[in-house]
């Protein structure tokens, strides 16, 4: 994701100008931050990187059609390649988020992964339909063995094919599917459900609460922390580069 505009003509000024913009926008003092960001561009129309910071600060501000503008432009100037490409969609994809366009902003989330951002691969799959009924089955289902509460299965689900995501989730403990399938093949036996539900409270439930606590410990301490720092750094800025 290499890109190299050192050999432009007034790079060196541009990126001073755009250095006391960062320190601007980062103070919230955003009229002198897009000041410094338009000498830049003024200096060196063939840098993307003050127009992403541009943008930056124009969604800040909540001037959407400016900042989108900016973005097209980093994008056109970088040929949607490198540092500043993956900047600038992931910028627009939170944008057309916003504004209530998954489609393309999808597009963008999908181009910007493509070029390495972590934060565009974690948006794809909150946005994957699937992938949230599965995790929100899991959650309705470890809810239901918790409480001790029986787990409904559709009428079809011993006429169909097994598909563990519909059980549960996409937790895939071997013990798990290894006994469903078992399940599966004693379909005639009228007392089949209440097997399941009996293994599912003697079986399964200890096996995942095992770990439940030490798994949201690690949550908590390790993961929601990261996540947070890279939500709060591509959402709210300002992260200029």
């Amino acid at each position: 994701m290499s890109e190299n505009y050192s050999d432009l003509p007034n790079i060196d000024e541009c990126t001073r100008l755009e250095a006391l913009g960062v320190r601007a926008a980062e103070s919230k003092d955003y009229s002198s931050a897009l000041e410094k960001f338009s000498e830049a561009i003024e200096k060196c129309p063939g840098n993307p990187s003050p127009y992403n910071n541009r943008a930056q600060t124009y969604r800040l501000m909540e001037k959407i059609t400016e900042a989108l503008a900016d973005l097209d432009k980093a994008i056109e100037i970088s040929k949607g390649r490198g540092k500043s490409a993956c900047q600038a969609y992931t910028q627009r994809a939170l944008v057309r988020r916003l504004q209530g366009k998954d489609d393309e902003a999808k597009e963008d989330y999908e181009k910007a992964s493509n070029l390495g951002s972590s934060f565009a691969k974690m948006q794809l799959v909150t946005m994957n339909p699937y992938a949230a009924m599965c995790n929100k089955m899991l959650h309705d289902v470890i809810g239901k063995l918790q409480r001790d509460e029986a787990i409904d299965l559709p009428l079809n689900f011993f006429t169909e094919p097994l598909d563990p995501c519909r059980v549960l989730g996409r937790f895939s403990l071997p013990a798990i599917s290894s006994k469903f399938h078992e399940v599966k093949t004693s379909i005639q036996e009228s007392e089949v459900p209440e097997k399941i539900h009996a293994w599912a409270k003697d079986e399964a439930a200890p096996k995942i609460s095992e770990g439940w606590e030490s798994l949201k410990n690690f949550v908590n301490a390790e993961v929601a922390p990261k996540v947070k720092k890279v939500y709060n750094a591509a959402v709210e800025g300002p992260n200029y580069d």
